[in-house]
């Protein structure tokens, strides 16, 4: 896969239930700010690609069902970790080791 994640994904806010495209180096730009639209997400995985930017605070939309999120292994995410991920009561599983993410996680 190659491009941007499209934001229309935001779209699937009631049947999208696992988004994994960990290991397309061909993913390139931010993460949209619409997969905080995803409601019924339980687990997002965006390991080993070519994103960037920062990871968006809308994340944090994502209380109720997401359970991993893997960020892990791309170097171009920078920033610090949004405090509204501190909202994700069901979270069980946070990867965000070789990215250039820093600070505290939130509580």
């Amino acid at each position: 896969i190659t491009g941007e994640i499209p934001s229309e994904l935001g779209n699937l806010t009631e049947e999208l239930y696992e988004l994994d495209l960990s290991n397309n180096l061909g993913l390139k730009g931010t993460i949209p700010s619409e997969l905080g639209n995803l409601i019924s997400l339980r687990d997002l995985r965006l390991s080993g690609t070519g994103i960037t930017g920062e990871i968006p605070s809308e994340l944090g939309n994502l209380t109720e069902e997401l359970y991993e999120l893997d960020l892990s292994n791309n170097l171009g995410l920078k920033g610090t970790i949004p405090s509204e991920l501190g909202n994700l009561i069901s979270l069980r599983d946070l990867r965000l080791s070789g990215t250039g993410i820093t600070g505290e996680i939130p509580s």
